[in-house]
């Protein structure tokens, strides 16, 4: 897997981000964090332009809000027996119009043709092979579909394709939090309790102190040059990548302790991406003026590609660190579940699309787009 981040950037990220939890750690000011926000911004010599930067801090954190709203929202239409799919069609009549139908149907084609990208991207980056196992619809076909709910079903599917291919990529990172050794380098991390109260709770409507202050460091750390790979992203894009690689250990703590089971936590991981995909899509389709005009299909191919999950691994993996030698494990256990899990549904991805194929079995076995040989 190519790595998107530089080892100085990263380890400079997590230089920030730590600093910031201990300062927060040791605050008097924790009842406001707007206020705690633009201390840590005033304090920072090499941010040009504060104000601005503020700004796109105040618009990352009404991002992460704006996830959790919706996914409370689905989490609540399925509850009484609502269909992912009724609430994706739902929820994009109230972004668009109830009456544009067809801006509803270019919408859903989009975000179909950007997923499978993504999905394709993630493939290769994980198994160095270039693949086009996953194929957009044609524009035949997708003209020859009466019923909205058919291509909204498919972009469900794009989206759970990508929650597993994301899983496996941010997944990575943790190996290395299953070996009491490689603990020991971590020593120095403090389990804070802005960081207990975000693994002791779970998902729904939460305290979300600990990822609003790594949404900080992160800003600040692209702000100071640490992070290339963010340079041309949205503000919105970078929060939705701060939340999904956040949601993922926040996920595999709760599995590794066995509070819940794998397919729920499958379930889980899903769910919160169709809430991510719904925000960035009401952030274009509003044009909010905080945006830089990208396309909804180019956001969405940002965040859910391998850019997204390389920033979304590299802050989950350090989460994990922050945890220490008694938490860290637990996580790692539970992350390795759900990536086994999405390996043997890629790998039946694979033979489905090659199942004609001769002497399938054999290839694929030593494939480097078996997913078992990443």
């Amino acid at each position: 897997m190519r790595d998107f981040i530089l080892v100085q950037g990263r380890e400079n990220t997590e230089k920030i981000i730590s600093e910031i939890l201990v300062n927060y750690q040791e605050s008097d000011n924790r009842d406001n964090i707007q206020h705690f926000c633009k201390d840590v911004i005033d304090k920072r010599q090499k941010i040009k332009d504060k104000t601005k930067t503020l700004t796109d801090i105040k618009n990352a954190l009404d991002t992460i809000d704006m996830i959790d709203s919706y996914h409370q929202s689905l989490i609540n239409a399925q509850e009484q027996g609502k269909s992912k799919v009724n609430w994706l069609e739902s929820t994009l009549e109230e972004i668009t119009d109830i009456e544009s139908v067809e801006k509803r149907r270019k919408i859903v084609q989009e975000l179909h043709e950007a997923l499978v990208l993504a999905n394709n991207q993630q493939l290769a980056s994980l198994s160095g092979e270039s693949t086009d196992v996953y194929t957009p619809l044609k524009q035949p076909e997708v003209e020859g579909i009466n019923n909205p709910q058919v291509m909204e079903q498919q972009v469900l599917d794009d989206v759970q394709n990508n929650t597993m291919l994301s899983s496996i990529s941010m997944g990575q990172p943790f190996d290395m939090l299953s070996d009491p050794l490689n603990l020991d380098l971590f020593n120095n991390f403090s389990f804070l309790d802005v960081a207990e109260n975000y693994f002791n709770q779970y998902l729904g409507q939460v305290d979300n102190t600990f990822k609003q202050l790594v949404t900080l460091g992160t800003v600040v750390a692209k702000e100071e040059g640490h992070l290339g790979i963010l340079e041309e992203a949205d503000i919105a894009e970078i929060a939705a990548m701060v939340d999904m690689g956040l949601t993922l250990p926040q996920i595999g703590f709760k599995l590794g302790k066995g509070e819940i089971t794998l397919i729920e936590a499958v379930e889980d991981l899903y769910d919160r991406q169709v809430a991510a995909t719904s925000t960035l899509v009401s952030l274009n389709t509003k044009a909010v003026s905080w945006l830089s005009g990208t396309t909804i299909g180019a956001t969405v191919g940002t965040v859910f590609g391998p850019i997204g999950t390389a920033v979304g691994g590299m802050l989950g993996s350090f989460t994990g660190k922050m945890a220490g030698k008694q938490i860290a494990p637990t996580i790692a256990t539970g992350i390795q579940k759900v990536a086994k899990f999405g390996k043997e549904t890629i790998s039946k991805t694979f033979k489905k699309a090659w199942a004609g194929a001769k002497s399938f079995g054999k290839a694929f076995s030593k494939s480097k787009l078996n997913p078992f040989n990443w």
